[in-house]
């Protein structure tokens, strides 16, 4: 308790007064301090006093340094014939993609390892002065921007790997070019100044230069943040463009200003003079923003994997259709030109990978990154219930039968936030995961399978919703009031609607229509493409989508050709002449459909002569067909092949025909002949 006590106050204890109540004289002594030549001198001898104790480790860093300083170009030549390898289907691999991933990393790493391995070696307590070991901080915190600036420069370099493989958008990469060197070096160079000052026992020097300098990278953090995701002109603005109704298009604004206010806050807690907050909260900014660069590699690396398997089958599909060009070339007897060139390699754009392996792979990825952000922040959490003192409005509550005030304050405000956008992308995603993961995996049918999933979302969403109001006081117990109007409302109209939702329950449990499935209701037949919870979407044959209401399946009568299985019957009827074979036309019928191959054979095709007509001998022929999918098509084929095989055995198919009697009378006949 008590050291949740002084994590939640130490934090919002101000380490400094104001940064305009200095005068000049902390940040000249800082200066001469940092500048001195007997410090550089001290951190010399650290550094050989590293070598001569660590002679081996030091001996194999030097190795590896070197080899990786030497091998540099040939790193680039294999990088650019991996980037070669790629472009084409046929020799396009995941693995070239993992290999070239690895160049890069190998690329990016040769100068922050030893940077990294001296920073970490100076940094012991018992070698050299505070001094050296203040070198040695700056030099680990060097040494990781230099990797990210390294490495984000080799991955975004022009035909590099985040524009032929990754298939990042033009625009953006040019726009991280050209501004991913300077707020990289403006931020190195003042978290090196920065870095440098926090060891030191002299308080003066690290709230002088030391607390500008951290003010000096905020500020290009303000700038570059500005630069890289303004909305009209970021990196994002593309995407905006291509999907204005998406959820996150509506409030970019909102995140925009948020994320632009993140620096500023920490700059002007810094200027105030909670300057120790501020680096804290600062540190881990940058944490989380390494973070969100290792997410997007991993999972556009992921993605990759996916998007070359598209191609190959892609690939396949162009010689299956190249085979059957040539195939009909020689059945006609001439020669396509195309047919000997090599088939063209066809791209696919990265919205042709399924969205089932995109939507595990975003909750993967989303997981790991929510995890690693989560043990990042952690460490202040305590901190952020001053939040708790910023009152937003109050509310009475009974307790053991005592009124009491309750407040609902800005960190509630916040936590009801997060808990929405957690709840809005677990619905989004998680059943989705859950198809993939598990549900695909068990003996279960489409229907049963949307089903399971279209239920677990709305126990996501309800118990999201619950868990967000609750930050504003109101209880489970306090939802009868919803059930007194609901019940008040069943009186005034509202049956319809309350019926519709019971039976949505109803059609998920019961499951007597199911995604899919081709139903027939109320003189309408399509296929069922969507199950909600108040009506259900039908597309009839003309692709026209019909609503439903839930009502109409529990208590109307509905046709569902698919419940059981697919398998449908077909009735042709036909006429012959009066004169004509029976027997031969029955035999006709039958070899046409024990032939077609759309036709089952069990149960197997009946012909039955039916009755005499008016003007023909009628016949019907009964057949079952395995689905639904090419039932017109049949029909037509069959249709075809009758009345083709009816001509060339001479049965005629008859006209309609009708026999007329004219009689005549004495009066008429005298009318007729005068005479």
């Amino acid at each position: 308790t008590y050291r949740l006590f002084l994590d939640e106050k130490l934090m919002w204890v101000p380490t400094s007064t104001s940064i305009l109540e200095w005068g000049k004289s902390p940040w000249i002594q800082a200066s001469k301090w940092l500048l001195n030549p007997i410090h550089w001198k001290g951190v010399k001898n650290s550094i050989a006093e590293v070598i001569q104790q660590e002679p081996l480790k030091s001996s194999l860093l030097f190795l590896v340094f070197s080899s990786l300083l030497v091998l540099r170009g040939r790193m680039r030549q294999v990088m650019e014939r991996l980037s070669l390898q790629t472009r084409r289907i046929s020799t396009d691999t995941f693995s070239a993609t993992s290999r070239l991933l690895m160049v890069v990393f190998l690329v990016a790493i040769t100068l922050p390892l030893p940077l990294a391995y001296l920073g970490w070696a100076l940094m012991d307590p018992l070698l050299g002065s505070n001094f050296s070991r203040g070198f040695g901080t700056a030099l680990l915190f060097i040494s990781c921007n230099v990797f990210t600036l390294t490495f984000l420069h080799e991955l975004s370099r022009n035909k590099g790997v985040a524009e032929m493989q990754f298939r990042w958008p033009d625009a953006p990469l040019k726009l991280l070019r050209r501004h991913l060197f300077w707020f990289v070096m403006v931020v190195t160079i003042a978290g090196f100044i920065t870095a440098m000052m926090e060891p030191q026992e002299n308080d003066a020097f690290r709230d002088s230069l030391g607390r500008l300098a951290f003010i000096v990278a905020m500020t290009a953090t303000a700038i570059f943040i500005k630069l890289m995701i303004t909305p009209e002109t970021g990196i994002f603005s593309g995407s905006i463009k291509d999907h204005p109704k998406a959820w996150l298009t509506r409030i970019s604004q909102l995140w925009y200003l948020m994320a632009l206010a993140v620096p500023c806050a920490l700059i002007l807690l810094a200027v105030t003079g909670y300057y120790y907050a501020a680096v804290q909260l600062g540190l881990r900014l940058l944490a989380t923003f390494w973070l969100v660069i290792l997410a997007m590699v991993l999972h556009d690396w992921g993605l990759r994997y996916f998007y070359v398997h598209e191609r190959k089958i892609a690939l396949e599909q162009a010689l299956e259709k190249r085979k059957a060009i040539g195939k009909q070339s020689n059945d006609t007897g001439l020669e396509d030109e195309s047919s000997k060139l090599a088939p063209e390699e066809p791209d696919v754009d990265l919205s042709a990978v399924k969205e089932h392996p995109r939507s595990l792979l975003r909750a993967l990825v989303g997981t790991m990154l929510l995890t690693s952000i989560w043990m990042i922040w952690s460490g202040v959490l305590p901190a952020l219930n001053f939040l708790n003192t910023f009152t937003v409005y109050e509310y009475s509550v009974v307790i053991d039968g005592d009124v009491k005030l309750q407040t609902t304050t800005i960190l509630d405000l916040i936590k009801f936030l997060m808990v929405c956008v957690i709840t809005t992308a677990a619905a989004k995603n998680i059943p989705g995961v859950l198809e993939i993961a598990l549900l695909q995996n068990l003996p279960l049918q489409s229907g049963s399978r949307y089903a399971i999933t279209t239920i677990c979302q709305y126990l996501i969403v309800t118990i999201g919703v619950l868990i967000a109001v609750s930050f504003f006081g109101i209880e489970w117990g306090q939802f009868g009031w919803i059930l007194a109007a609901l019940s008040v409302g069943l009186g005034f109209g509202l049956q319809e609607i309350v019926a519709n939702f019971v039976c949505g329950i109803l059609l998920f449990l019961e499951r007597p229509i199911r995604v899919g499935d081709i139903v027939t209701v109320s003189d309408v037949t399509g296929t069922v493409i969507r199950i909600q919870i108040r009506a259900t979407t039908i597309m009839n044959w003309d692709r026209q989508e019909f609503i439903v209401p839930n009502k109409e399946f529990i208590t109307g009568r509905i046709l569902n050709w698919t419940l059981s299985n697919t398998i449908n019957r077909v009735t042709i009827y036909v006429g012959i002449a009066y004169g004509s074979d029976t027997n031969q036309a029955k035999s006709i019928l039958l070899d046409i459909a024990y032939n077609h191959p759309e036709i089952l054979k069990d149960p197997e095709p009946m012909v039955i002569f039916e009755k005499f007509g008016d003007s023909s001998l009628n016949l019907s022929m009964r057949v079952y067909l395995p689905s639904l999918e090419r039932r017109m098509l049949t029909i037509h084929d069959v249709h075809t092949q009758i009345d083709e095989r009816f001509k060339n055995a001479g049965i005629e198919i008859p006209f309609p025909q009708r026999d007329i009697h004219i009689r005549s009378t004495v009066s008429a006949q005298n009318d007729l002949n005068p005479t």
